[in-house]
């Protein structure tokens, strides 16, 4: 059973994802807190909808919120639920949603995965992962699965340098 405030954003551009395992042993055993710090474009919210796929398949039930609700939802009861996505949270501006987010992720059990702009401070969470662009960055291998799975034509010169 899913419980849902919103629904995670599908793919806006149409293109087929591929599953990309390297992230699976993450996903399975989540800290208490994830941050994905990364500028928009580098595959945040993607990360996030991937996870929350693998977890629902698992019977993981979740949420997604974005900032607008995320303040007031991140309450015990709204997160009696497995896992709390926050989605385009946190910058400068949202100070108050960084605090709740700390006291969220101090309760036993609690497991959040919040996308931002910024990095957060090391002593946000106990335990704490933060992913950053060289993190979510597809490697080589993952490319040339994504272009082979959508059908883009590539030119030698760029299949080169993807080998």
């Amino acid at each position: 059973m899913q419980k849902e405030r919103r629904v995670a954003p599908e793919d806006a551009h149409g293109w087929k994802q591929i599953e990309r395992t390297r992230f699976h042993d993450l996903w399975d055993a989540l800290p208490s807190l994830t941050v994905l710090a990364a500028l928009p474009g580098w595959g945040r919210t993607e990360w996030m909808r991937a996870c929350r796929e693998r977890l629902r398949s698992r019977g993981v039930e979740s949420i997604w919120l974005t900032a607008a609700d995320a303040t007031a939802a991140l309450s015990a009861t709204e997160r009696a639920v497995g896992v709390v996505f926050v989605d385009d949270a946190v910058d400068d501006r949202h100070a108050s949603l960084w605090n709740a987010i700390a006291a969220a992720a101090a309760e036993e059990g609690a497991r959040i995965v919040v996308s931002t702009i910024d990095t957060p401070t090391a002593d946000l969470a106990s335990d704490l992962r933060v992913l950053d662009e060289r993190d979510l960055r597809f490697t080589p291998d993952e490319i040339s699965e994504l272009i082979e799975r959508n059908g883009v034509p590539l030119g030698t010169d760029t299949r080169d340098d993807l080998s």
